[in-house]
């Protein structure tokens, strides 16, 4: 008998031991406090107004990175916290817009977007001229994400936000004209056209 009441004891204890740790305010892993707003916010997020081409990443276990800092990243009410040394862990608290793929950080009161690239669209790779332009005639895309010229010079990178393709690389080509903005055959700088051939 005083085995078995050893026994219920030890059992009790486990169980009200399991339950505190779980009742404990942050005793919860990153991974569950990140998964609070109902969306993977896993994948990485470019800067949409910068010129810095460092993403912040964020993996699915609650873990982010940028550039070579790193740290631990939860979700609250609508407010991505980042914990850790540098980047987003010194920037402070992300506002999360409601689809999970902007983050939004005050900067001495003006907005610094970090968002996450859509889907390449599958018409978009190709290659692209410009008649009548004193410069670059042609630009190729290609469907892995990166662009170059005809001479198989590498360009750089690009990624897709809405209907604006940002590149990244070679400021004498599209990495240095700003994002360009997706049309029916062809893609615009400003006044500046190239069509897909």
């Amino acid at each position: 008998m005083s085995k078995l009441v050893a026994h219920v004891r030890i059992s009790l204890f486990a169980v009200a031991a399991v339950l505190l740790v779980s009742c404990t305010p942050g005793a919860h892993s990153a991974f569950a406090q990140h998964q609070d707003s109902g969306t993977s916010l896993s994948g990485s997020f470019y800067c949409r107004s910068c010129d810095s081409n460092t993403a912040i990443n964020l993996s699915s276990n609650g873990q982010w990175n940028w550039g070579g800092y790193g740290g631990t990243y939860s979700v609250q009410n609508g407010e991505v916290t980042f914990s850790g040394v540098g980047g987003p862990g010194a920037w402070g608290a992300a506002q999360l817009s409601s689809d999970g793929r902007r983050l939004t950080f005050n900067n001495n009161g003006s907005a610094v977007v970090y968002a996450k690239p859509a889907p390449i669209p599958a018409g978009l790779p190709g290659t692209y001229a410009c008649q009548g332009c004193q410069t670059i005639e042609h630009i190729v895309i290609l469907p892995n994400g990166t662009w170059k010229f005809p001479d198989g010079t590498d360009g750089g990178d690009y990624r897709v936000f809405n209907n604006q393709v940002q590149f990244s690389g070679l400021s004498s080509g599209p990495g240095g004209w700003g994002p360009a903005v997706i049309e029916p055959g062809g893609l615009r700088w400003g006044n500046v056209v190239y069509h897909k051939m």
